[in-house]
């Protein structure tokens, strides 16, 4: 399906007090050769940087969705990449979360490698890295306080005690659920977003915990535990939920703040959930049909999201604008 296609049959108009958003434009993929795989996307002035984990490379984009280059390439030297997740702006550079490798790489605008600053030792590898007052925050998968702030040259700050203390309550008694969290700058707070449980944290500069928010889910399946016997040994292999009940990331729309989830409504659209200024009362809210979009960033009324589409979960990466009462977004 073309673009032009997708972003047609993706433009259902919200109803009256509905808050969502609608696709008006779908990237191009890089062409021939390439990997396909976006996991991130970050935006800057009339560039748009999208973070390929496959191919291990930064594709740079004009606002349109057109192709222009290429940033980094695959591999285990300075300025490669391994297992990419996670990618920003920062000043006059990009950096990019390198788990493969341990470590964060800088590039330049142009493409040209900076530096590289290696993940602290002791620590969990983060599943997720933001920018945020001016240093780098991870997501950390084990221990009570899941969020750490990287701070250069000196040991990191750990945070977030009471987050962990409130999943722990609303895992299930009878299994175990991961602890891993989405992050997002909107902005003066950081927000993270548990993978599996209805339960988002908002945090102020410091790290103070500003506000807990938790919205209607289906109950969430614990983790799936199966021992493998080889040659005379056992192996214990845990599955992660099949059916998610929490949130895969947020896009802030004005003073409209949407959390995409894991699941969709009758008619296919990916049920969103809304908070609107202050406001702890969740709402419900909708994404384009046939889509499940993953991760956003803004600019301007316009944002551009990392998703997939149809039967086969295919990666896009879309123009979005809001929709309904959030359109005021600027």
């Amino acid at each position: 399906m073309t673009a032009a296609a997708i972003a047609s049959a993706c433009g259902r108009e919200a109803g009256a007090g509905e808050i969502g958003v609608k696709v008006v434009g779908v990237f191009e993929p890089p062409g021939p050769g390439y990997f396909w795989a976006p996991v991130d996307v970050a935006v800057d002035g009339d560039r748009v940087w999208v973070l390929d984990a496959g191919a291990g490379q930064i594709f740079d984009y004009d606002p349109l969705g057109r192709y222009r280059g290429a940033v980094g390439r695959k591999g285990r030297g300075p300025g490669e990449l391994q297992d990419p997740l996670a990618l920003g702006v920062a000043g006059d550079s990009l950096w990019v979360l390198d788990i493969g490798n341990g470590r964060i790489e800088f590039f330049a605008r142009s493409g040209a490698h900076l530096r590289t600053e290696t993940l602290p030792d002791g620590l969990p590898t983060p599943v997720d890295l933001v920018r945020w007052k001016g240093a780098f925050v991870g997501a950390l998968p084990f221990g009570d306080r899941p969020l750490a702030r990287l701070g250069p040259g000196g040991r990191p700050f750990l945070f977030g005690a009471e987050l962990a203390g409130r999943a722990r309550e609303l895992a299930p008694r009878d299994g175990r659920i991961p602890a891993i969290y989405r992050l997002a700058v909107v902005g003066d707070e950081l927000w993270a977003a548990h993978l599996y449980l209805p339960l988002v944290a908002v945090f102020g500069p410091g790290g103070r915990l500003r506000r807990l928010l938790e919205y209607e889910a289906p109950d969430p399946e614990p983790v799936e535990t199966e021992v493998e016997t080889r040659q005379g040994g056992e192996r214990r292999l845990e599955r992660a939920p099949r059916r998610p009940a929490g949130g895969l990331g947020v896009l802030a729309l004005g003073d409209t703040r949407l959390l995409f989830t894991h699941r969709r409504d009758d008619e296919g659209r990916q049920v969103l959930i809304a908070w609107r200024g202050n406001d702890p009362e969740a709402r419900s809210a909708w994404g384009p049909p046939d889509l499940l979009l993953v991760s956003a960033a803004g600019a301007g009324r316009r944002s551009f999201a990392v998703g997939a589409r149809g039967d086969l979960e295919e990666p896009a990466v879309l123009i979005l604008e809001a929709d309904g009462p959030g359109r005021d977004a600027r």
